[in-house]
């Protein structure tokens, strides 16, 4: 049986509600995030704010957020913001809600994690409400928001009261301060009265709010709409299954009625559960007996709760079509080895965080994959006249992928090969499995995988386009020459995997030993020079003036450098004498490079 997914919902409320670019920036920053992905996106003018809605599973959730609230920190200034609704900060509120295999005291860890965060990231103080609140004044969000921006501004100095949770009593002189918490799903709904008269509206919100006696799961304003000249009513229902939408919506149309004012239309920011429209549908077309699977698409819902995501895959996988493929396949294959990774690295209570990355990052590219295979297709159908640009960007696509599932797979392998000696002996078999499951990611791999993406670059450069390339002299050359580089391009790729397969696999793309040495966070360690004692394809031992033995992973399977000449791999044997350069890599492993070797005499027939 697989384990259910999990995923949170998290709807962070921004300033910003006039420019669509602005808030399109910061969607665009939560969705490049692996794992998240953006439902709705919602701007007022009016309001002068935006509502974004978007998923994703818990280890990454956190990280869209703050991703989104860096952006909206760069682009919004609330000393020049003007707008209907109550606000402190650029990113004005920011609540994680359980969706799916995911409890509300799990949300407020992460609420607590992303409060933390925006103060050490960003220097935004943070306040906790709702589930999270750590005094009961600020379970309300109301009271925390009491004064607005520019009240909070000066009440933080000096009232402790007004202290934020997180950070300095001082607001970000542009950002504000943000409110993040953990709550239970909430329907942001308004109604609109035909009036102009605002006051209607507040006496209206009043009334049927908790905090005057309400509604006990009611948030109400009333607020002017200037650009449809209407006054509304502006809600949050916070538990719809204890005070439903339907009845929020006859009080308010019969409070209208009292002042001869009719209710115009109502509308919902953000999305709405399904539940919330049966039990509408429900109260006003009176079913009799009516229960929620009687909606076809729940029932669907439910026959497909009982098959597992895991047999879908394969079953497409094996279907008579050309996607998903054998990239999809490789990155499926890399995902359950990062997988693995996770759960021994929690059990053996390691850090976990990299493995999590590196799933979320090969299980989107299981998609993505098939994506890029069916931009070329879709490329090459549009009219001969035009399609080469389309051809040209679908096919650098279509190799790009690979090539990133390659590196990250590779960067995984290090984690386990450092995990494989980490953790306990009873997880070797687990380590081992993934660490197997790693190996069968791709076709190619290591230094390959930057020698095809050179030859792309060249055929790149070919460009197939109407103003031709200073590289060929007709355009005619030019599309030949680019078309001939990458039909190399996709020969490389396939047939170079049963030499791999039969010598050996790198650890390591191919690069200057000098630029790997001062890649950002290497650090350069002295040069070493021993008697060899040891060596395959991956370490190589030397015996040195300690009484230590030094262990390297070697930087290429079939060469080394000595100054300008070239020593062949097969050429190194237990006895000779070597000098290596090292670096510390930025996760803590050694690896090397040779750059002299002293034959040991050939031992002579005794």
């Amino acid at each position: 049986m697989l384990m259910s997914r999990k995923l949170v919902e998290c709807v962070p409320n921004f300033s910003e509600g006039r420019d669509r670019s602005k808030v399109e920036s910061i969607a665009a920053a939560i969705q490049s995030v692996a794992g998240a992905l953006v439902l709705d996106l919602e701007c007022d003018a009016d309001h002068n704010r935006s509502v974004i809605t978007f998923v994703a599973p818990p280890e990454s959730v956190v990280e869209a957020a703050l991703a989104g609230a860096a952006k909206a920190v760069e682009l919004i200034d609330l000393t020049v913001h003007t707008g209907a609704h109550p606000r402190i900060g650029a990113v004005d509120v920011m609540p994680f809600v359980p969706l799916e295999g995911v409890t509300l005291e799990e949300c407020v860890k992460l609420a607590e994690r992303a409060a933390a965060e925006l103060w050490k990231r960003l220097k935004v103080p943070t306040y906790l409400y709702e589930a999270a609140a750590r005094r009961p004044e600020r379970v309300n969000l109301e009271n925390i928001r009491r004064g607005q921006f520019e009240g909070l501004r000066e009440d933080v100095r000096t009232n402790p009261d007004r202290a934020p949770d997180f950070g300095d009593a001082e607001l970000h002189p542009t950002a504000g301060a943000t409110v993040v918490g953990a709550r239970k799903f909430l329907i942001a709904y308004n109604i609109n009265l035909g009036t102009t008269d605002v006051e209607i509206a507040k006496r209206i919100a009043k009334g049927i709010r908790h905090s005057n006696g309400g509604f006990r799961y009611v948030k109400a304003m009333g607020v002017m709409l200037t650009s449809r000249n209407l006054a509304q009513v502006s809600m949050n229902l916070t538990d719809f299954e204890q005070t439903p939408v339907h009845r929020v919506f006859a009080t308010v149309e019969s409070e209208a009625a009292r002042y001869g004012v009719p209710v115009v239309g109502s509308e919902i920011i953000g999305l709405i559960p399904k539940r919330a429209l049966e039990m509408t549908a429900d109260f006003h077309l009176r079913f009799e007996g009516f229960q929620p699977s009687m909606v076809l698409e729940n029932r669907v819902a439910d026959a497909l709760a009982g098959r597992q995501p895991l047999n879908d895959f394969f079953d497409a996988l094996a279907d008579a079509t050309p996607t998903p493929g054998g990239g999809s396949a490789a990155a499926a294959a890399g995902a359950m080895a990062a997988s693995l990774g996770a759960m021994v690295a929690r059990l053996s209570k390691l850090d976990g965080t990299l493995y999590e990355a590196d799933r979320q990052f090969l299980a989107v590219a299981v998609q993505r994959d098939a994506d890029a295979y069916g931009s070329v297709v879709a490329a090459y159908k549009r009219p001969k006249a035009e399609r080469a640009p389309f051809v040209e960007a679908a096919m650098r696509e279509a190799t790009e992928v690979p090539l990133e599932v390659l590196e990250r797979a590779s960067a995984l392998a290090v984690r386990l090969a450092a995990l494989a000696a980490e953790s306990p002996a009873k997880f070797a078999s687990d380590v081992t499995t993934a660490r197997a499951w790693r190996r069968r990611r791709a076709p190619v791999r290591g230094p390959t995988s930057i020698s095809i993406w050179r030859i792309w670059r060249r055929a790149s450069s070919a460009r197939l386009s109407r103003h031709g390339s200073p590289r060929c002299s007709s355009t005619r050359s030019n599309g030949v020459r680019g078309a001939a580089m990458r039909l190399l391009v996709i020969a490389c790729y396939f047939l170079a995997a049963p030499l791999f397969a039969q010598y050996g696999y790198p650890q390591y793309p191919s690069a200057p030993w000098e630029a790997r040495k001062t890649a950002p966070g290497a650090v350069p360690m002295p040069s070493f020079t021993g008697k060899v004692t040891d060596l395959d394809s991956k370490k190589l031992t030397l015996e040195g003036d300690t009484p230590n033995l030094m262990e390297f992973t070697l930087m290429r399977k079939t060469e080394y450098f000595s100054g300008k000449s070239k020593i062949k791999a097969s050429a190194i044997k237990a006895g000779d004498r070597v000098t290596v350069e090292t670096r510390k890599a930025p996760d803590g492993t050694l690896d090397a490079v040779i750059v002299r070797l002293e034959k040991s005499p050939p031992k002579r027939d005794q």
